[in-house]
Order: structure tokens, then sequence, then C-alpha cells
């Protein structure tokens, strides 16, 4: 099954679940698209919002940024959308399909990572070494932390010597399981990733120095199918609250500052 094949049924059965919800009650009900590296994070924050709000049906669909901003400009019903950049919802709030600017809901930084035995703090500069056969980063295609490994690389003066060694996932998760499961002697993940269970207390990791690579700000944005759903705008309140910061922070992530909101 093609990764696109399985998200269209993804946000299928994630429909579905509107449609029975609208026709079982008239309960508060929205549809959340999030980032696929935010799933843990999304989940637990649905689960708090919604026992406060034990009346609110909530569903979620995920996958890459890119895709999920696709899918909006295609008309699918998401209220609110959660990116692993700025970028996206900006683009969003330029074209007219926002019901209200970007916010910043936490900024992420990358980290080099690696499973091989004998391993301590990891360089950047081992990543040339012959030992490290193949190195993983995200697509700058698919992913936005894709664009700033990049970054990292031809800062560091590495990105032509490693062009043979590289191989990119669809997101930072891919990356962080390629490295997992020995396909990738080491990668480029974030900070937040590392904290989702499977990945937790395996391996060696260190921060990459952030004079390497813009900041990382991450948003969300209220689309205009969310606009009018009361449903909607709780739950963006929810997540901007203190009880939400804290299920981020708990998640890996970091506060925004003032350089992060300005970064796209």
């Amino acid at each position: 099954m093609t990764r696109r094949l399985a998200r269209l049924l993804l946000l299928s059965f994630a429909l579905s679940l509107l449609g029975a919800a609208a026709s079982a009650s008239a309960a508060g009900r929205l549809l959340v698209g999030a980032s696929v590296e935010l799933q843990p994070a999304m989940q637990q924050l649905i689960a708090e919002f919604r026992s406060q709000q034990a009346d609110t049906e909530v569903s979620m669909v995920t996958g890459t940024s890119r895709a999920l901003y696709a899918d909006i400009k295609r008309s699918v019903p998401i209220d609110v959308f959660f990116a692993a950049n700025l970028g996206y919802p900006a683009r969003l709030a330029d074209e007219g399909l926002a019901a209200m600017p970007p916010v910043v809901y936490a900024r992420n930084e990358l980290l080099l990572w690696t499973r091989l035995p004998g391993s301590t703090v990891p360089t950047l500069e081992m990543l040339a070494d012959r030992k490290v056969h193949v190195v993983a980063i995200p697509s700058r295609y698919s992913s936005p932390f894709g664009q700033r490994a990049e970054q990292v690389l031809r800062e560091a003066r590495l990105w032509s010597g490693l062009q043979s060694k590289l191989v990119t996932g669809d997101s930072v998760v891919d990356v962080a399981r390629y490295v997992k499961n020995g396909s990738a002697g080491a990668g480029i993940v974030t900070r937040s990733v590392l904290h989702r269970a499977e990945f937790a207390g395996i391996g060696v990791s260190s921060v990459i120095p952030a004079e390497l690579y813009k900041p990382i700000a991450q948003a969300f944005v209220l689309t205009l199918h969310g606009e009018n759903n009361p449903a909607a705008r709780a739950f963006v309140a929810f997540v901007s609250s203190e009880a939400g910061r804290a299920v981020f922070a708990r998640h890996g992530y970091l506060p925004p500052d003032d350089e992060v909101r300005a970064a796209r």
C-alpha cells in the first residue's frame, strides 16, 4: 500500500467518524490535521481536551505538513492545522484560507543521533568517517526539517562529500526509524522525535549548533472551514493555554521566543 493511499484511507475514516458523530448527536465535533511527528503530543492534547469537553468529538488526520497544506487547498474539511513549521500555516493565511494569523505553538531543535556501537557524543565531523556508511536526513521536499538539515550540512561544509551516503525520509520520524533499525549509521532528527516512546533512551545524541540553521518555528492555524466551529475555537483556546503548553513541553518541544516567531 502506498503512503498516499494509506493517507487517503485514513482521511476517509476520519471523515466517516465525523459523519457518524453528526448523525448520532448535536455535540461539537472537529477535524484536526497534524504533522506526523506531532502525533503523540496531539493524541495527549485531544485526550486532555476531551476530558474537559466530553461532548465534543475530535478526529485527527496526520501526514506531512506539505500534504496537509495541499489537502486544505483541496477543501478537505480540516478545522485546525498543526504544521511542523511556520511556512505552511502562513501560506494559508496569505492565500485567504485561514480564519486567523498563524500561532507559533513551539520551537524545535535539530539533533545528531546514532546507535553505532561504542559511540560517544556524536559530532557532525563523524559523518565523514568511513564507519558511518549511511546518513539519514528528512527530505527537503516533504519535510520542513529536511530544509534545515541540508542547511546544517552545507554550513558545516559536509554536503558535497556526503552525497554518496545520504538517504532521505519523508518525515523526521522515518529518519529516526532508519537509525533505530540500523539502516543508517546516523541521522539528523529533532529534539521532539527523540521523546517518542519508540526512540527514547536509545543511542546517543548531541544538539546541533543553532548557528548552523535558521530557527525552527512550529505553528497552527484555524482554517476557514473551522472559523464558525465553536469546537474548533475551543480546541485552539485549550492548545494555547498553560495546560496545552505543558503537553508540548512533555513531548520535547521548546517554548517559542521572539526570534522563532519570525522564522518561516
